[in-house]
């Protein structure tokens, strides 16, 4: 009887954490437009979970704020407001491999699948701290955000910001880099 109740008890909470990170245009688990971008509603909408916060500088001032979800010490989510005391998020990193949109793309899917969904939209070669990646929107007005790694003899023939052929990348390539940005009306 007690190892049913746990074989229940871990479906419930693999269900409910399956829940807690679903990923659609509108939504990311219990994120969406709406959502305040502070301490004690992320803490709130992700109860079970570790929530740590850290503001970034930018010239020596407060520029903005990080909220991490962690599962244990794992780092599942980086949910980002781009000001200090901001209202609302400005974009979710997702650093889950679990986590997939609605078309299954996740981190660690291939290059190659995501031309043939055909979902990538303008690509440019990362700037500054993202200068080792590939940066591509998303086609169509979706809300998500791709990135991929390049080696450094890919970054010797591009410039930091410049545009990049994503139809003559390396098809082998993988997915690195997964962002979500909540929808936003415009008033």
């Amino acid at each position: 009887m007690r190892a049913l109740f746990f074989v229940v008890s871990l479906m419930f909470s693999q269900a409910n954490a399956f829940e807690t990170f679903k990923l659609s245009e509108s939504s990311l688990g219990p994120l969406n437009e709406k959502t305040q971008a502070n301490l004690w509603q992320i803490k709130k909408l992700f109860k079970g979970y570790k929530v740590k916060t850290d503001t970034f500088f930018m010239d020596g001032e407060a520029s903005g704020e990080t909220f991490r979800i962690l599962q244990g010490d794992e780092i599942l989510l980086e949910i980002n407001a781009n000001t200090v005391g901001a209202t609302y998020i400005y974009s979710v990193i997702i650093l889950d491999p679990k986590i997939k949109t609605p078309d299954g793309i996740h981190l660690g899917s291939k290059l190659e699948d995501l031309v043939a969904l055909k979902v990538l939209g303008n690509c440019t070669r990362g700037a500054e701290e993202a200068e080792h990646e590939v940066r591509c929107t998303a086609k169509g007005g979706s809300n998500f955000g791709y990135a991929f790694l390049i080696s450094a003899e890919e970054e010797e023939k591009t410039e930091p910001g410049s545009p990049v052929e994503i139809a003559i990348q390396p098809k082998r390539r993988i997915l690195s880099g997964l962002t979500w940005h909540p929808p936003r009306k415009l008033k």
